[in-house]
């Protein structure tokens, strides 16, 4: 932790008690209920570990905080994800950023189009299947995003949409499906910019960065 945190000067890190396996324990809940009004959106999974503890955590942190939630890689579980959207007192829809097989295993069918709308509705929540066309539906439609490529086929880069897409719902005063596109074609858009400027090969997941302000910006092919 402490390598990390000096590699990256500007995330805010705060200690947590772990379990005997080294994941997060469910005793420090208290440490996100005393922040909860900093927080105005929440990304949880990358690299959260599947122990039945922490992920009994999500379940009690996702009570106590009343903001947009992303689930993304290890918090995609059938039965945390069945146990979390269902709760009826939910002020926003859950967010889940699922692969084909994430997808599958959460739901228990084939990635096509007419089982994302099903399951989207029926789960009332929002849907971003990532692939090489990333489709998002909230059970009412879907939305075909044709940007990234290659660049994203490599480990770390779902995380980083999973972080984007926590800093465009946060930002956001309108609707959270909007937020959700808006993360999705800033991330795409990057790697885009990425693959005109190095290539789509030998490139890194850390190098997408940089690009983020430049999809803001000038259009990659006039770089």
């Amino acid at each position: 932790a402490t390598v990390l945190a000096s590699s990256a000067p500007e995330a805010i890190w705060v200690p947590w008690p772990e379990t005997l396996a080294g994941s997060l324990a469910l005793e420090g809940r208290h440490l996100l209920a005393s922040r909860s009004d900093r927080c105005s959106s929440l990304v949880v999974g990358p690299g959260l570990g599947r122990e039945g503890e922490t992920l009994g955590l999500l379940a009690e942190v996702d009570r106590l905080l009343d903001v947009p939630v992303v689930f993304d890689a290890d918090a995609l579980q059938k039965d945390l994800v069945a146990e979390v959207a269902g709760r009826s007192d939910r002020a926003f829809p859950l967010i889940l950023t699922p692969h084909d097989g994430e997808f599958e295993r959460i739901s228990g069918h084939p990635p096509d189009d007419r089982t994302l709308l099903d399951f989207s509705g029926e789960n009332t929540v929002i849907t971003c299947l990532k692939g090489p066309i990333t489709r998002i539906s909230n059970g009412r439609r879907i939305y075909f995003s044709p940007f990234g490529g290659p660049v994203l086929a490599r480990g770390g880069s779902g995380d980083l949409l999973a972080g984007i897409m926590g800093a465009t719902l946060a930002a956001s005063t309108d609707s959270q499906l909007e937020a959700v596109c808006r993360a999705v074609v800033w991330h795409g858009r990057a790697a885009d910019c990425l693959a005109r400027s190095r290539g789509q090969v030998a490139v890194r997941t850390t190098e997408l960065l940089p690009e983020l302000a430049n999809a803001l910006g000038t259009p990659c092919h006039e770089r």
